[in-house]
């Protein structure tokens, strides 16, 4: 994927009288963006496919109150700190 991002970052017609180092320099910070935005994609889209195993329960481990409560209860006591 990575190779393929550079090559399309290569492709595009840079102007001709920017120097090579810095041409070279945003080419690889468009590679890492649409990398970075394309392989969060894919892994959410992984951990989504996946019916069974370890990977599964990390479909519902984002959130934090249990299904069967509505709100957290929060309480406080006098000889809490």
């Amino acid at each position: 994927m990575a190779i393929t991002l550079l090559v399309v970052t290569v492709v595009i017609p840079w102007p001709a009288d920017w120097p090579g180092w810095s041409v070279l320099a945003l080419c690889l910070v468009v590679a890492g963006v649409l990398g970075a935005g394309l392989g969060c994609e894919a892994f959410a889209l992984y951990i989504l496919s996946v019916c069974t195993g370890a990977v599964a329960e990390w479909q519902m481990s984002g959130q934090a109150i249990e299904d069967h409560r509505a709100s957290c209860d929060c309480t406080s006591h006098p000889g809490a700190t």
